[in-house]
C-alpha cells in the first residue's frame, strides 16, 4: 500500500508541476508591439498629425505623421489608452482599447489609423516582417552598409 501512495503522490506531484509550467508560459510569453502612424496600403487610413499611447498609465509612444513606435509586454491582453489628433486644427480625444493579442506572433504591427478608425483586427494588425533579413543567394558583403549621409560602416 505504501508502494501505491508514493506514486500516485508522484504522479500527481507532475501533473501539478506540468499545470503550472503551461501557465506560465502562457502568462509570461512575450511580445513586441509596434505602433504605426502611417497611411495604409491602400489608402484607405491616413495617417494622424499626432498620437500619444499610454500602457498601464505611463506614456510609451508619441508619434507625429509616418512615424513608428515599440512596446515590449507579456501576455496576451493589451490595455492601452490613445490620445489622438487626426488633424492639427481638430481637438484631442482620448480612447481605451483592449486588444488580443495572437499567441503566434512576436513582433505586431498595428496601424494606428486603421484601429482608430475602428476597422477589424485583421485590418489594422499584422505580423512585423524585417527588411534587414538577406536573401538566400546573398551574403552579408553584398549588402550595401551605407547611412544617409554617404559613411559606412565597417
Amino acid at each position: 500500500m505504501k508502494k501505491g501512495k508514493k506514486v500516485l503522490f508522484t504522479t500527481l506531484f507532475v501533473v501539478i508541476l506540468v499545470a503550472i509550467s503551461v501557465l506560465c508560459f502562457i502568462i509570461g510569453r512575450g511580445h513586441t508591439i509596434y505602433f504605426d502612424n502611417v497611411t495604409t496600403d491602400d489608402e484607405a487610413h491616413k495617417y494622424y498629425e499626432n498620437v500619444r499611447v499610454y500602457y498601464e498609465g505611463e506614456k510609451v509612444a508619441s508619434m507625429g505623421p509616418r512615424e513608428r513606435n515599440s512596446l515590449a509586454i507579456t501576455g496576451q491582453k493589451l490595455e492601452i489608452t490613445i490620445e489622438y489628433q487626426k488633424t492639427n486644427s481638430s481637438s484631442k480625444v482620448e480612447e481605451e482599447f483592449c486588444i488580443e493579442i495572437p499567441y503566434d506572433m512576436d513582433g505586431i504591427v498595428i496601424n494606428m489609423p486603421a484601429l482608430l478608425d475602428g476597422e477589424d483586427q485583421s485590418v489594422y494588425m499584422s505580423k512585423f516582417v524585417s527588411t534587414g533579413i538577406l536573401a538566400d543567394n546573398e551574403t552579408s558583403d553584398d549588402v550595401s552598409t551605407e547611412d544617409g549621409a554617404g559613411m559606412t560602416a565597417e
